[in-house]
């Protein structure tokens, strides 16, 4: 046979497996508490990730202590991996304490201390870092400084070594994407200050990115998602794009209702939330090239009760809502989305 024959023969045959695409999209399931890992319904979700936000200062306080160390112990237990990710001590607009570089190194550095022991090998330099409710809002510079910190205090041969990315990860900025246009543009502002604080070696080591895209999980969009990962592409060659905090709002504030008193109330918002969770999956598989892991927050929910917020996958009696099967049967189900 001619060998422009044979040629084009190969280039007609259909892809082997082994040339097939191995991508794959990471799902965990974020808490607070431990009640996650004693429902008989997180076993069949096959989730072996969580995240948990803490404090920066939680290790001069035993209660914040006792309540980490009762949760990571339980994810352990369960094999399921530990993102710890450090947040601000007060949710408070505007009111937390911007800790000191030598404060972050010494508090941060004690749960690194604590945690790496226990396992724990994913952390977050800081949750959410562009936004009011944290002190690094108007300080993306304070922001790349922790990441070096906590680089640095990572980076040791009895931790992860010098082979850092390999043992261990971190997630160096951490975002939410907002609402309008104003946002996207703020977003990119810190993006574009935090890395301009960090040297091109750090850009490197700098390549996982948090983002919250709420906004747009809830309100159909992309637009956010899409602005922060070209934001961070400009800096980043080949980012991994986490959805840190992402899924469905089942109530929050007017924009999302939901009166615990009235049924209809209650089915309307857990059902616009379980449609939120399709629109999630649905952008992690339209910016897949960039997106590996997704965190759904998160796994206990109020029942509508508390007067701020509720964004669960089971009811405060335990009881499954449709988002959790949604989240179950997506892993199930598509084979780029793997627990």
């Amino acid at each position: 046979m001619p060998i422009a024959t044979l040629v084009l023969a190969a280039l007609l045959m259909p892809a082997s497996p082994a040339t097939a695409s191995t991508k794959t999209i990471r799902v965990g399931i974020a808490n607070q508490d431990t009640s996650m890992f004693d429902s008989p319904y997180f076993k069949p979700t096959k989730v072996k990730r969580t995240r948990y936000v803490v404090r920066w200062d939680a290790a001069r306080l035993p209660e914040e202590l006792k309540r980490l160390d009762a949760f990571v112990n339980r994810a352990r237990k369960s094999k399921v991996k530990v993102l710890l990710h450090i947040s601000t001590n007060n949710f408070a607009r505007r009111k937390g304490e911007l800790p000191s570089r030598k404060k972050y190194k010494k508090y941060v550095g004690k749960l690194i201390s604590r945690y790496y022991r226990k396992g724990v090998r994913d952390w977050g330099t800081w949750n959410e870092a562009n936004d009011s409710t944290q002190p690094t809002y108007n300080n993306p510079k304070r922001a790349a400084d922790y990441f070096k910190d906590m680089y640095g205090m990572l980076d040791n041969k009895n931790r992860c070594g010098r082979r850092l990315t390999r043992k261990c990860n971190i997630v160096a900025l951490d975002l939410l994407d907002g609402r309008t246009s104003k946002n996207h543009r703020s977003t990119a502002r810190y993006v574009q200050r935090f890395y301009k604080r960090l040297s091109k070696t750090w850009d490197r080591r700098a390549r996982t990115v948090g983002l919250h895209n709420y906004s747009d999980t809830n309100r159909k969009s992309t637009r956010g998602t899409r602005s922060a990962i070209k934001a961070v592409k400009k800096y980043v060659k080949n980012p991994n794009i986490w959805l840190t905090e992402t899924g469905g709002i089942v109530k929050l504030g007017k924009g999302f209702p939901c009166d615990p008193n009235n049924p209809a109330s209650v089915k309307r918002a857990e059902r616009k939330a379980d449609s939120a969770i399709a629109w999630m999956f649905r952008i992690a598989n339209r910016y897949k090239r960039d997106i590996d892991r997704i965190y759904v927050y998160q796994w206990t929910g109020t029942s509508c009760l508390d007067e701020r917020y509720d964004y669960g996958l089971v009811r405060a009696d335990g009881s499954r809502r449709a988002g959790y099967y949604e989240v179950r049967n997506t892993i199930r189900k598509k084979k780029l989305f793997k627990p």
